[in-house]
């Protein structure tokens, strides 16, 4: 099934999405409207999160693919970092990671 924007209704918080398998969307949806964008958008965060997973982990295989492995997982430490290195190394458990911290100084 592919996923077109002009086709998703608005969602409510409380109602539970139709989209129950990551075939069942298409990541593509340039030239869209805002309104469209939008819509999208809250099509989006209503999927159950296994859907979500799936999703994230195609997108990790693409960028993988496209690069020839020649890739790595910019690691800050928070909860967003930890939760994308979880995922990449669950399918390439050889990427690394680069963490690097950035001191400002603030008193000049």
């Amino acid at each position: 099934m592919e996923f077109i924007i002009e086709d998703i209704p608005v969602i409510e918080a409380s109602v539970t999405p139709k989209v129950q398998h990551v075939s069942q969307v298409n990541d593509e949806f340039y030239g869209a409207t805002t309104e469209q964008k939008r819509m999208y958008l809250k099509h989006r965060q209503c999927m159950p999160l296994t859907v979500k997973v799936e999703l994230t982990k195609r997108r990790i295989r693409e960028w993988y693919e496209a690069h020839d492995g020649k890739v790595y997982i910019s690691y800050s430490g928070g909860k967003d970092s930890n939760l994308l290195k979880d995922i990449v190394r669950s399918i390439y458990p050889e990427v690394p990671c680069v963490f690097q911290i950035q001191v400002w100084n603030i008193l000049n």
